[in-house]
């Protein structure tokens, strides 16, 4: 049994942007673009370096975004969410 992320997000806007996104071309970016909101704060996305893959530049001091929210975002099962 694999641990789930401990995040909660708002059930009745996650299933109405699951049907908007159904009606663009790459369903992948549409899904991210409408759940980065719910997770992540628009301060925490700017003042953020992103996932922090890559190790900071000398003298870049931004945090990372938090991990359990980029895992949550990373392990959603699009196939679930738009199934019929």
């Amino acid at each position: 049994m694999k641990n789930k992320p401990s995040v909660l997000v708002d059930e009745l806007k996650l299933n109405r942007y699951s049907k908007v996104a159904t009606s663009h071309k790459n369903l992948g970016y549409a899904m991210t673009m409408k759940i980065m909101p719910l997770l992540f704060s628009s301060i925490e996305m700017a003042m953020s370096r992103g996932q922090g893959l890559a190790p900071p530049a000398k003298g870049y001091f931004r945090p990372p975004l938090d991990q359990e929210g980029v895992t949550t975002l990373r392990g959603i099962d699009n196939t679930r969410l738009f199934s019929p």
